[in-house]
């Protein structure tokens, strides 16, 4: 047991075999640092110490018993490297430059609590057979940490790995996805500022609980595992975004996630029609980026057949129908670059704007209105004698024509009766002229075409 001591040069330990306890407290290193390299030691209790140097160095050693570490504040920090713990970590309070965990295997639980760590947690070709739990802050002792940055690559968590955070912000949290990658990573309430998922994940499971992202990436990332984001946001900062990047999300679970919280949403050549999602708030048309300008329309209808897709995988068919609307519209920017003014596919997505792709009643209903009362005129025109297709003279002329067609104005609310007789609503009792059947021919092809417009906007939740 070392108890108040101040050590000019630091301790190296070299092949020692110490069979006790290790206790080592209330003490200070000058220079030089807390060095164990290939020793086995049974158990160590380390309490307010103040390392220089490298700090704390565990290589290619084996702790046979529990390890506690209290208050102890590093400028170097915690280096853990190929080396075996039989019994469980429990690390409380202090600060340090940095944790890394490097080829280590550790048999029991793993716990850091309210840790200051100015520098990044690393796990890299780790084993933890048991729960690792990491907590920003010891509430029952009012000791609070964090952890400026996290780096995961190549460790399996077996039991899990819990990252419990607060109102401080992890600068950056990287997780390099491979086959060597296991277990499940958990992240809940925490603030980070950069995120980036990468790789293939294999046999991983990420979840995102209550967080809020900065910069969101999923660059080459291919999700084969699972990726769960439930009830996460924006952190409020003028730039936030989410990139997805040659990345195929796959099954990836997007609950109560908000996306249109983001200021933009960058989608790069992706593949996302197989997600999952509930009580999701999308983005805005506008807050989407799909890259290059002169291929934006291309791209921008692809990510929205997609969403379309996935939508109705889930039988989301309202969603399925805004996504369509949006892809339409962008094939139709496609289209106007490529066709001439009367191009077949132009024209027939010209109309189908008229009640924007099935969403929207009133505007057919409202086009309907207008056209038949334009073309009310030239039909009263063709049957009326007192008519004729020449411009007033005098106010007279004037009242005399409005007085004409108030007259014949019984007829306009017939004109939405698409089995009329024209003969019957006229009632004149004699025989039309060719004018009046032509505008009346005209009139009930507009009818019949709006009346199936008005109605595909009604049956948009109930359409397969």
């Amino acid at each position: 047991m070392l108890d108040q001591c101040a050590l000019e040069r630091g301790l190296q330990m070299l092949s020692c075999d110490v069979t006790g306890r290790f206790i080592f407290c209330n003490s200070n290193f000058v220079s030089g640092s807390l060095d164990v390299e290939k020793s086995k030691l049974r158990a160590l209790e380390f309490s307010h110490l103040d390392l220089q140097g490298t700090g704390l160095r565990l290589d290619s050693s084996v702790i046979a018993d529990y390890i506690r570490f209290s208050i102890i504040s590093s400028s170097g920090g915690y280096s853990f490297i190929n080396s075996k713990f039989a019994k469980d970590i429990y690390i409380v309070g202090g600060e340090v430059a940095s944790i890394i965990c490097n080829g280590s295997e550790f048999k029991e639980a793993v716990r850091l609590q309210a840790i200051k760590n100015n520098g990044s947690f690393t796990s890299s070709s780790d084993v933890f057979e048991k729960a690792v739990q990491i907590d920003f802050d010891d509430s029952s002792s009012g000791i609070f940490g964090y952890q400026k940055s996290i780096y995961f690559q190549e460790s399996k968590f077996s039991a899990g790995l819990l990252v419990n955070g607060s109102e401080f912000i992890i600068e950056s949290l990287t997780i390099v996805c491979s086959q060597e990658l296991q277990g499940t990573i958990h992240f809940n309430d925490c603030r980070v500022l950069v995120t980036e998922i990468k790789n293939y994940s294999h046999g991983v499971n990420i979840i995102f609980s209550y967080v809020r992202f900065g910069k969101l990436n999923f660059d080459n990332y291919t999700n084969d595992g699972n990726l769960t984001l439930s009830s996460c946001s924006s952190l409020d900062i003028e730039d936030s975004y989410v990139a997805i990047q040659h990345s195929n999300l796959g099954k990836a679970q997007f609950m109560n996630f908000s996306l249109e919280s983001f200021k933009r949403v960058r989608i790069f050549d992706s593949i996302l029609s197989s997600i999952e999602f509930s009580g999701i708030s999308w983005f805005t048309d506008t807050a989407l980026d799909v890259g290059a300008k002169a291929t934006s329309d291309q791209k921008r209808r692809e990510v929205y057949r997609q969403l379309k897709q996935a939508s109705e995988k889930q039988n989301d068919r309202i969603q399925a129908l805004r996504f369509q609307a949006i892809e339409l519209a962008a094939f139709g920017n496609m289209v106007r670059k490529e066709e001439g003014f009367l191009g077949n596919d132009r024209l027939i997505l010209w109309l189908s704007l008229t009640n924007d792709f099935g969403l929207n009643w009133r505007k057919p209903f409202a086009y309907l209105i207008t056209i038949t009362t334009l073309l009310y005129f030239p039909l009263v025109f063709s049957v009326s004698d007192r008519l004729t297709w020449r411009p007033a003279c005098n106010s007279k002329d004037v009242i005399n024509t409005l007085e004409e067609f108030w007259s014949y104005s019984y007829v306009w609310p017939q004109l939405f009766n698409p089995a009329r007789p024209i003969k019957q609503i006229f009632n004149t009792g004699k025989d039309l002229a060719f004018g009046a059947y032509f505008w009346d021919g005209v009139q009930r092809i507009v009818l019949a075409f709006f009346i199936v417009q008005i109605v595909s906007a009604f049956r948009k939740f109930v359409k397969s």
